[in-house]
C-alpha cells in the first residue's frame, strides 16, 4: 500500500470496512454446523416451538410500530425490536447470552415494552406451529396462540415473558445449533 499524503485519504482507508475480514466471517459462517432460527422449550402446558418466520416478522414490525408526527404509523424494524428486548441482557465475549447473570438489575436496565414480549411470543408460537402436550403433538394456529398468551402470559410478570421473547428473537438473529434429529423424533413420541 502506498503512503497517504493527504490526511483525508488516510481517514478513508481506516474507516472503510475491512472486506477481507468480512469475507473471512462469511466463510466461517458457512463452515459452522447447521443452525436453525427456532427453539423448542417448555412453555404453558407443554413444550412449544417458537419460530419467527417472514410473515410473523412483518406482523411483529407492524404491531410494534410507532406514530410519526403526521399520524402515519412507522413499522419498527426487527433489529430495533431485538435491540430493545436485548437491552439490559448480559452477553459473554463470544456474543452468546450469559444466562447465569439474569438479575433484577438487567430488568431495570431494559427498555422492553409489554407489546414487544406479548406479540413476539404470540407470533413465534404461530410461526412454530407445533406443541407437545401430554405426549400429543398439536398444531398452533392463531386462535391457539392467542389462547396460550392470554392464559399464560397476559397478567403474569413481564419478566417471565421477557425471557421467551428474548430467546425467540435471539434464535432469529443469531440462530441456534440444530437439534439432534433423534432428540426431535423422541419429542414427538
Amino acid at each position: 500500500m502506498s503512503e497517504c499524503k493527504n490526511p483525508k485519504d488516510e481517514a478513508i482507508i481506516h474507516t472503510s470496512p475491512d472486506i477481507g475480514s468480512l469475507v473471512q466471517l462469511c466463510a466461517a459462517n458457512r463452515a459452522r454446523p447447521r443452525r436453525v432460527t427456532w427453539i423448542e422449550v417448555p412453555f404453558a402446558d407443554g413444550v412449544y416451538r417458537f419460530h419467527l418466520q417472514r410473515a410473523q416478522i412483518q406482523e411483529l414490525e407492524r404491531k410494534c410500530s410507532y406514530q410519526a408526527k403526521n399520524g402515519e404509523m412507522i413499522p419498527l424494524g426487527i433489529g430495533a425490536i431485538f435491540s430493545r428486548v436485548a437491552k439490559g441482557r448480559s452477553f459473554l465475549p463470544t456474543g452468546e447470552v450469559d444466562w447465569s447473570a439474569i438479575t433484577q438489575a438487567e430488568l431495570l436496565a431494559s427498555e422492553i415494552c409489554q407489546m414487544d414480549c406479548v406479540e413476539t411470543i404470540r407470533l413465534a408460537l404461530i410461526g412454530g406451529n407445533r406443541g407437545i402436550v401430554d405426549g400429543e403433538e398439536l398444531r398452533v394456529g392463531p386462535d391457539r396462540a392467542r389462547q396460550l398468551v392470554d392464559t399464560y402470559v397476559v397478567g403474569q410478570p413481564v419478566e417471565d415473558a421477557w425471557h421467551y421473547a428474548f430467546a425467540s428473537l435471539g434464535a432469529l438473529m443469531y440462530g441456534v445449533a440444530a437439534p439432534d434429529e433423534q432428540a426431535t423424533e423422541d419429542m414427538a413420541l
